[in-house]
Formats: structure tokens, sequence, C-alpha cells
């Protein structure tokens, strides 16, 4: 049973035999069917709703929850001069989510890939042979006449394929470095 392919009007089945397993894992679940019985976890979210098995990991990874339980405890041993020790066995009654988890953290490279390598900002060639050109562009025609601000053969980019391709918009510069 594919828990995308179960209709959500179907009751949950804890019964081992239909319990939901990832393909990969469904002849280990056939081995535990006879010997093994399914007790969920008893899941609720914030409104008090139960959560499905096969939600259980997205809804609880990273969210504040109150845990309800039980611990018991034995004392074992100590007849026929044999020494005593405690065992303790504890279940989880039921699990609430009190907070949800929040959104995933951003990852530490975000940053790094929204700038540029080749144009970073603010930075002064280091050479005097090496020149940074920083372009304006603005929506109009073709720059026309003799205006030296709008005109690019003096530029190092020239009449390349960059240019061609903006022949719709006038480039001005701003700066050189």
């Amino acid at each position: 049973m594919d828990p995308a392919t179960q209709d959500e009007s179907e009751p949950v089945d804890f019964n081992t035999r239909d319990w939901l397993v990832p393909a990969s894992h469904t002849n280990a679940l056939q081995d535990l069917v006879d010997i093994h019985r399914v007790l969920p976890l008893v899941v609720y979210d914030e409104n008090e709703a139960f959560i499905l098995p096969e939600n259980m990991q997205v809804s609880l990874l990273g969210a504040l929850v109150k845990i309800t339980f039980s611990l018991c405890h034995y004392v074992m041993g100590g007849k026929d001069n044999s020494e005593k020790f405690d065992c303790f066995l504890g279940w989880i009654k039921q699990i609430v989510v009190l907070h949800p988890p929040g959104p995933p953290l951003p990852s530490p490279f975000r940053n790094f890939k929204q700038r540029s390598p080749w144009c970073p900002k603010n930075e002064v060639p280091e050479s005097p042979t090496k020149k940074t050109w920083v372009f304006k562009l603005q929506s109009g025609s073709k720059p026309q006449g003799n205006n030296k601000e709008n005109e690019l053969d003096s530029s190092p980019i020239g009449n390349n394929v960059f240019t061609e391709a903006l022949h719709g918009a006038q480039i001005s510069p701003l700066r050189t470095g």
C-alpha cells in the first residue's frame, strides 16, 4: 500500500500485514508479520488532530513537542545469593506538537551564489592595466549621434555580441576602475 495512493477517507490500518513501508522493506515486513504487532505512536498536531504515520517524520522533525510517557522500575534478582539489578521499562503514550517546525535554515552557500565573483561590489582593480567597467542599462532606442555618454565605440566591449543583443537599450558607463 503506497501512502501517495491511499484514499484519505480510508481509516488508518494498524494491521502489521498492511503497514505502510518503503518498497525496499516489503520483504522484511513479511518476515515480521506473524511475530510482531504494530503499535504506532499516538501523535497529535497543535490543533489536536491525529497525525498519520506517513506524515510523522515531517511533522516532528524540528518541532517543539510535549511527550507523555510511562516509566516502570523493577528490581530483578536477589534470590539464591544472586546480585540484584534494576530494570527500567518506558513507553510513549502520546506526543502533542506544541509548535510546528520552522522553515528550513538557509544554506550558508546561498549568499555566495548571489554575488558574482567576476564583478565584486566596490572593488578597485589592483593592477593599473586591469579596468573594471560598470554600465547602466536604460530602456529606449539605440544610442545615436555624437553623445559621448552613450557612445560605445571607445569602450572595451565595442560592438560585440552583447552590444548587438542590447540594440534597444541605452548603455551608459557609470564608472571605470
